[in-house]
């Protein structure tokens, strides 16, 4: 039994100040938490704002320390180093009647000794922040106010008690605590027992069970529910200040808020539920979400959401905190209902309970000295390169990029490991790996491989969030679940080196890449093919079933085999693979083009082109750009995701399946997890027809009898820890009948539905990008809108085959080849999508040669017709036995064939100035 002369019963921010300021003192100190680590209650999942001072009353004690707590964070930042800005807080008001409610807010700031808070005009407000509505009238400005990212401060926190005696404490969910004299003994649920003298109840949404247990004062915390949703850095929503409207009785409403990694939170909701673990999102609640935050800033769009989640508050009667000395039991000190604004009061609560602690007889003997503060995080992301190659010569992990979203590499995920950070949620929480666009659908298989193995422990004893939260639960045979003891690397296929330049730098090492370095080579050029992976091959090495090749080779092949046939083929030209490499950005000089690279084997490093084709792929749709409301638990992987894991890596990512989706990725997937032995309940898809191509209806579900739910949707995810189950409704004149729902078992969800084109490093670029096709806008020759980048492939839109990827990524090392070797650019006359078309590419043909033109239906039909019309009047047409949106179109025009009726007088004299169309009829 350990003994204590205080101990800390919660390790959210309040627990974790009062842990970091006892630290200062010669104290036995003990924090212990029921969650894995540290900060996984209400303090993970709250808006990060550092509040202004101006929303509640003088006399409340919040207020006070509210004040208080603010002014100490610029001080704590400099010493613990987490992310902070003191960018201001905004609140807009649209109506008098909002604007008089501001005034009291002012006056109530002034009172409560609010810094540089000022009263603000419809131009004054717009002036601080532009990205406001335009009917703002005025409104409230606090300088003050900040943000902070707030689980890093509460891991700096932590890190920095530790460092000086403190004790943590994880998975030690108090069972019992009995009275001794003098003291406390406490015991947890799987019979640990320490001893205390003191005791700060910090227990959040579960202080008055901890009261209980100690038999001390009877009050009740009412959780209270706030919904959000997390917007990518890209979008152009994000505001330089924190946005509130004008607060109501009941909530402080909802915002918008920049985060300090650069995304844009939207939320919270204000909702009393009665229970402690329901943090659940629910449809309505998201909409209105979304509906609340266009009203402050116009330019929020649910298209830029890449997360939904629920915190929930611990609420009290009074309505304020409830710091104090219990008045029946002697050394217990509550420290209770701390909700909006606790993050901002956490330092100046750290004090107050220090002062109470002091009064109840605690002798406090100051330290000689204190360990330093931990040193500030930097992310690789927004080093440059002399830091980036300080840190890869100290470990080369500095230049092995693991998360590509956020760019974070191995060595930051190892140091947060090795941090105490053992759950997937731990290490998102301390060096972002997994928190972006994709959500770790990308990085998951990586980050399991480095935590089992700087753990020791097995593959299948990593968890999302600690126990119960299981990612996968077993191996395939032959497969360890101990994979640093059993893997080697891929092979590596082409020949590979590490020159500085070539003619045509090709990023991305797929069908698409090597497709357009072959033609380079045979042009005579050189080509550097750079990719992430260690091999070539992109998402064909994780696609073990055939189907592949039938167009390019007349064959069926593998994926693998498809790679490795395109690898061979490549490796008779002149074309160099660098592989294990991550592009962080482009810029042109010179007349060409400088990439500046990131890589385990040579740092950070630029190489030359006077030409580059863009190739990186797609991306899967996950779960927070479908929005489904629900809980958050383990067990959701992408269907593409869930595909590496078992195709590549051996892992079997649970044993009951749903699917969501029925494109050919899910359809195959719902056919292999059937074959390794998983139940697979059922393929929901939203559309009345299947995504996918009849055969992968026929041999993947029809052959296995899994059941097809067309005009389907799922409704809610269930589960806190692990899923547990979803529900499905079907659609009614696109809405869900909630009366005709019904409920699906299962231990893993997995999505398909729909890709998005990689084009974080084209929009970074400054390439043009189709709001249709979310790729570059592109000419015949499939240069983008800079002279001498191209685009080919999943990049530029979607395809339904890899041969069709092949084929027209060819022409962009075509089109890369002969603008390098300065061949006469031919006419070129635009073309549109037209009715009944989403999408039609490229923009533009050209006169002299063949085109291949690729297009998306709206509708589905039978017996449908691509109408090709130059200037309004149909030119051609072409017969289609059937087409449905899920399903491209390839059509073929001959230049020579539409130059007569294209010709005209353009801009320049001889120019074509005809206008064509493509439309479905």
């Amino acid at each position: 039994m350990d003994k204590y002369n205080v101990a800390i019963i919660g390790a959210g921010v309040s627990g974790a100040a009062v842990a970091r300021r006892l630290s200062a003192f010669e104290l036995r100190i003990a924090l212990v938490d029921r969650e894995a680590d540290v900060s996984f209650g209400t303090s993970k999942a709250n808006s990060g704002i550092i509040h202004g001072g101006f929303h509640h009353k003088p006399s409340a004690l919040k207020s006070r320390l509210e004040i208080q707590g603010a002014g100490m964070y610029p001080q704590l930042h400099r010493e613990l180093g987490f992310p902070y800005r003191q960018c201001g807080i905004v609140v807009a008001a649209f109506t008098p009647e909002e604007l008089t409610i501001a005034e009291h807010l002012y006056r109530q700031g002034v009172e409560n000794g609010s810094l540089g808070i000022e009263l603000c005009g419809a131009h004054r407000i717009r002036d601080l922040e532009p990205k406001l509505h335009e009917d703002v009238i005025g409104g409230l400005y606090a300088p003050a106010g900040g943000i902070i990212e707030p689980y890093r401060f509460v891991f700096s926190l932590v890190e920095n008690a530790r460092d000086n005696g403190v004790d943590l404490i994880t998975d030690f969910e108090v069972a019992s605590a009995r009275p001794l004299n003098p003291g406390f003994s406490i015991e947890s649920a799987d019979g640990r027992n320490l001893q205390a003298d003191y005791v700060i109840n910090a227990a959040g949404l579960y202080a008055d069970e901890i009261s209980y247990l100690f038999d001390a004062e009877q009050f009740r915390i009412h959780p209270r529910r706030g919904e959000y949703h997390l917007l990518d850095r890209r979008t152009p929503a994000c505001p330089d200040r924190i946005i509130f409207p004008v607060p109501t009785p009941h909530s402080k409403g909802m915002l918008v808020i920049p985060t300090v990694e650069g995304t844009v939170l939207i939320g919270p909701t204000a909702d009393s539920i009665g229970d402690k673990e329901d943090v659940a999102t629910t449809a309505s609640r998201l909409e209105e979400v979304v509906r609340s935050a266009r009203r402050l800033v116009p330019s929020v769009s649910p298209q830029d959401v890449i997360a939904s989640f629920s915190g929930l508050r611990p609420d009290l009667d009074s309505g304020d905190f409830y710091i104090a000395e219990s008045g029946t039991v002697p050394g217990l000190i509550h420290v209770a209902g701390i909700q909006s604004p606790g993050l901002t009061a956490a330092p100046a609560i750290g004090e107050y309970v220090k002062d109470i602690l002091k009064a109840a007889g605690c002798r406090l003997t100051e330290k000689s000295a204190m360990s330093p503060a931990p040193q500030p995080v930097s992310r690789t992301r927004l080093k440059d390169d002399d830091e980036l190659r300080r840190d890869w010569e100290a470990d080369p992990d500095a230049g092995q990029v693991v998360c590509r979203c956020e760019t974070v590499t191995k060595a930051e995920i190892v140091e947060a490991v090795r941090q105490g950070h053992k759950t997937l949620d731990g290490i998102k929480f301390s060096c972002r790996a997994g928190a972006g666009r994709c959500q770790g659908a990308f990085c998951q298989p990586k980050l399991l491989d480095i935590v089992a193995r700087e753990t020791d422990t097995p593959v299948t004893e990593v968890t999302k969030r600690g126990e119960g939260s299981w990612i996968v639960n077993q191996a395939l045979p032959g497969t360890s679940t101990r994979p640093w003891e059993s893997k080697a690397g891929a092979p590596v296929l082409l020949r590979t080196g590490a020159p500085d330049s070539a003619d045509v730098l090709v990023v991305g090492g797929g069908a698409a890449g090597m497709a357009a370095a072959m033609e380079v080579g045979a042009r005579g050029l050189s080509a550097l093919v750079i990719d992430r992976e260690e091999g070539p091959g992109g998402v064909l090495r994780q696609c073990i079933h055939n189907g592949f090749g039938i167009h390019e080779f007349g064959e069926e092949l593998t994926g693998p085999e498809y790679a490795e046939r395109y690898a061979d083929d490549l490796s008779e030209t002149n074309a160099v693979f660098l592989g294990d490499t991550t592009v962080l950005g482009i810029t042109r000089k010179d007349g060409g083009f400088r990439l500046r690279t990131l890589s385990a084997g040579m740092g950070p490093r630029e190489v030359r082109g006077r030409a580059v084709v863009l190739a990186m792929g797609s991306r899967e749709r996950n779960r927070g750009s479908l929005q489904i409301p629900g809980m958050r638990p383990a067990g959701i992987f992408t269907a593409g995701a869930a595909q590496r894991l078992v195709n590549i890596d051996g892992y079997v990512p649970g044993s009951r399946v749903v699917i969501i989706g029925s494109g050919d990725i899910g359809l195959i997937m719902a056919r292999r997890m059937k074959l390794i032995g998983a139940d697979v309940r059922a393929v929901i898809e939203i559309q009345p027809v299947p995504s996918g191509i009849n055969r992968n209806i026929v041999q993947c579900l029809d052959d296995f009898g899994i059941p097809l739910y067309l005009g389907h949707v799922v409704t809610n995810i269930h589960g806190t820890r692990r899923v547990t189950g979803v529900t499905v409704s079907p659609l009614e004149n696109g809405v869900p009948r909630g009366d005709r729902s019904f409920h699906l078992e299962c231990d893993t969800l997995l999505l398909s539905v729909g890709l998005i084109p990689e084009n974080e490093l084209s929009r970074e670029t400054g390439v043009a990008l189709d709001a249709q096709t979310r790729g570059p806008v592109v000419d015949s020759r499939l240069m983008t809108s800079i002279p001498g980048i191209f685009a080919a492939g999943n990049i530029l839109h979607i395809h339904d085959l890899v041969d069709f990827v092949a084929e027209e990524s060819r022409r962009a090392g075509q089109g890369a080849a002969s603008w390098l070797q300065n061949e006469p650019e031919a006419p070129q006359v635009p073309v549109v999508a037209g009715s009944n078309v989403r999408y039609v590419t490229p923009g533009k043909i050209r006169l002299d040669g063949d085109n291949t033109m690729y297009l998306r239906s709206l509708i589905a039909k039978v017996g449908a017709v691509v109408e090709v019309r130059v200037n309004g009047d149909v030119w051609k047409t072409f017969r289609q036995h059937h087409v449905q949106p899920s399903e491209m179109i390839s059509i073929s025009i001959a230049g020579p064939d539409i130059a007569g009726q294209a010709a005209g007088t353009g801009p320049g004299a001889g120019e074509p100035s005809a206008r064509i169309e493509v439309a479905l009829v």
